[in-house]
């Protein structure tokens, strides 16, 4: 299935500042690959969020959080919750399943 650009910048809308939490099964997340983000320019392999740098000196800012991709094409798993950072730091659920 192809992705409509339109549709990205829609959905990347829609979730600006929230946070997901998506329980899985052991052995079911994997880390991303080069295909699975589909031309990203910031995409760094090995599973780290990264900002790529341009400039005299080139390469990756980056983070300690990991990144994990599961099959997706199916209804959330009992679980999974949608949540937004408070001002004082705490969860605030938008939505559960």
């Amino acid at each position: 299935m192809e992705s409509n650009p339109a549709q990205i910048d829609e959905f990347a809308s829609a979730i600006k500042n929230k946070k997901f939490y998506v329980p899985v099964a052991p052995g079911q997340a994997r880390v991303p690959t080069a295909e699975d983000a589909m031309g990203w320019p910031h995409f760094l392999e090995g599973g780290r969020t990264a900002v790529k740098t341009t400039g005299e000196n080139p390469g990756y800012l980056l983070n300690p959080t990991g990144e994990f991709v599961i099959p997706g094409g199916m209804s959330p798993p009992a679980g999974t919750m949608i949540f937004r950072i408070g001002p004082n730091g705490e969860r605030i659920l938008e939505r559960s399943w």
